[in-house]
C-alpha cells in the first residue's frame, strides 16, 4: 500500500471459509438433497414440483452461507469495505472512525464463543486484553474498556486476527489470508489519514 500524488494506493484482501464454513455449506446441501429424495420417493411425480422448490431453497441457503464467509475486501482511504462472495458490496467501516490496528491471538476453539457466528457480522465481542495482541508499526497496541465492545466482524477462523480500534468504543475484526500485511495496510492507511 503506497502513498500516489496525494491519494492511497487501494489494497485489497480476502477472507476464505473456514472448515466450519465449508461443513455448514455441505451439511445444508446434503441435508436437501436428503429431503428432495424423501420427497420423490414418498410422493412420486406428484411430489417433483416440491422437491425442485426445496432443492432450490437449499441451494440458495447454501450459496448464502458461502457468500457470507467468502469476503474480500479493500482498503483505502475511506476505510475497509467488504464484499459478501466478492461480488455484494456491504457498508464501509469508516477510516476516521479507526484509532489503531493490531494483530490480536485467538485460539481456534474459541472463535464461535467470541463473535457469536462465523462469517460478515456485527455483534458484542469480548474485548481483548494486552497478553493477546501484537502491535503494528508505526500505532500503539489499545484495549477498550469494559468486557465487551459492539464489534463488526468478518471472521471465519481462529488464529492470527487482525483488530482495528475505532475512536467510539466500538472495534473491527478480520481473519484474512494475510494478517501482518493488512494490519500494515490499514496502519498505513490510518496514519495517512492523520
Amino acid at each position: 500500500m503506497a502513498r500516489t500524488s496525494g491519494t492511497l494506493a487501494p489494497f485489497k484482501g480476502r477472507v476464505r471459509p473456514g472448515r466450519v464454513a465449508w461443513t455448514r455449506v455441505a451439511l445444508t446441501l446434503v441435508i436437501g438433497a436428503a429431503i428432495c429424495i424423501f420427497v420423490l420417493l414418498t410422493f412420486g411425480d406428484s411430489g417433483i414440483g416440491t422437491a425442485v422448490i426445496l432443492a432450490l431453497g437449499f441451494a440458495g441457503y447454501a450459496a448464502w452461507a458461502w457468500l457470507r464467509t467468502s469476503i474480500t475486501f479493500v482498503v483505502d482511504e475511506h476505510g475497509v469495505t467488504p464484499r459478501l462472495g466478492g461480488f455484494f458490496t456491504r457498508p464501509t467501516w469508516p477510516l476516521e472512525n479507526f484509532r489503531t490496528v493490531q494483530l490480536r491471538t485467538v485460539a481456534p476453539e474459541r472463535v464461535g464463543s467470541l463473535v457469536g457466528n462465523i462469517g460478515l457480522g456485527r455483534a458484542e465481542v469480548t474485548v481483548s486484553t494486552m497478553g493477546e495482541v501484537r502491535p503494528v508499526a508505526p500505532l500503539k497496541p489499545r484495549t477498550l474498556v469494559g468486557p465487551q465492545a459492539d464489534t463488526r466482524f468478518a471472521v471465519t477462523h481462529g488464529g492470527e486476527l487482525v483488530e482495528i480500534i475505532g475512536r467510539d468504543g466500538r472495534a473491527y475484526l478480520l481473519s484474512p489470508e494475510n494478517p501482518r500485511e493488512v494490519a500494515e495496510a490499514i496502519a498505513a492507511a490510518i496514519s495517512f489519514a492523520r
